[in-house]
């Protein structure tokens, strides 16, 4: 019994000392290792293009939809800021909308500049929404909460 325990207590050891070594020393071979090499028969070597310095950029359809929900919501908040009222009405309780709408082209300002962005989630729009409501206008939690949660949907959802 006592050198089943012993075996098996070497083996965890053991077990743990190479889940602990071999992620470690995968990462340091993927930081020092800026080229990748493809063997499909050919050899082909693909070298990171010019300037980006090993750097992978995400740019996909997702992005691309967001933005373009981000400048149709943009558009709504300086011309018609009441469609996008309407749409929140059932989602958003309705002295928050208030807000929305007196503060809609402070708003529309703020949402053009994530629009640089090379990369935007949803949940990416919520926080920085939320941030710049907290902080740079002065609102309260919940109200920064609800108009960014608001304006979450609206991109998410493609309600305009």
């Amino acid at each position: 019994m006592r050198s089943v325990k012993k075996k098996l207590s070497l083996l965890l050891v053991l077990v743990l000392l190479v889940n602990i070594l071999l992620p470690s020393m995968s990462a340091l071979a993927a930081e020092t290792n800026n080229n990748i090499v493809v063997f499909d028969g050919k050899g082909i070597s693909v070298q990171p293009a010019p300037g980006q310095d090993g750097r992978v950029e995400a740019q996909g359809v997702k992005t691309a939809a967001i933005k373009a929900a981000i400048r149709k919501l943009v558009y709504y908040l300086r011309h018609n800021v009441d469609t996008v009222i309407s749409e929140l009405r059932d989602y958003v309780p309705g002295r928050y909308l208030t807000v929305l709408k007196n503060n809609a082209g402070k708003i529309a300002g703020f949402l053009e500049r994530l629009l640089t962005w090379e990369d935007l989630a949803y949940q990416t729009i919520y926080d920085q929404t939320y941030n710049f409501l907290r902080w740079n206008l002065g609102f309260a939690h919940t109200t920064s909460h609800w108009i960014a949660l608001g304006i979450k949907w609206i991109v998410e959802w493609g309600l305009l």
